[in-house]
């Protein structure tokens, strides 16, 4: 089988809003070196050029990832919302781009930042990046990233 994934030291990752310094640490200790951290929001103008050839974008409620934000990321593969809604992103763009969100509902903050750096952190091969494209709800994806075979996970 042919490697897939994208290589840890060549993805970029934004996380904004001072999300739990326990989420870039994982990050970094999974290999990750392309890590941005930022205390706050940004303003859509900001964000858009932030954002820009990043891989994986964690945000929390106050960040606003609007069509144009996803227009100007051209790599964006994940977005993880920190906290337990969605409506700080435009879901359309997301979708309209293949761009998976997820966020953790009915979590406290810790269970939120682990769940989050987790769904943030998983590097897709093709067959899992479709897959999770193709999963009727938020549970299904979440089901297939926890019980994908290893091979998928990379």
């Amino acid at each position: 089988m042919t490697e897939t994934s994208f290589a840890k030291n060549k993805m970029k990752i934004v996380l904004l809003e001072g999300i739990h310094s326990s989420a870039v640490e994982a990050f970094k200790a999974d290999g990750y070196t392309g890590v941005e951290y930022f205390e706050k929001s940004m303003h859509e103008a900001q964000l858009v050029e932030a954002v820009r050839d990043t891989h994986l974008v964690g945000i929390r409620s106050v960040t606003q990832l609007t069509a144009k934000v996803f227009a100007g990321a051209n790599r964006l593969i994940a977005v993880g919302c920190f906290c337990i809604g969605t409506n700080q992103v435009d879901l359309d763009a997301a979708q309209e781009r293949g761009v998976p969100v997820f966020n953790a509902p009915f979590s406290n903050t810790r269970s939120v930042a682990e769940l989050g750096a987790q769904l943030l952190g998983a590097s897709y091969t093709e067959q899992t990046h479709s897959a999770l494209l193709h999963a009727a709800t938020d549970a299904q994806a979440l089901t297939l990233l926890l019980t994908a075979p290893e091979f998928m996970r990379r």
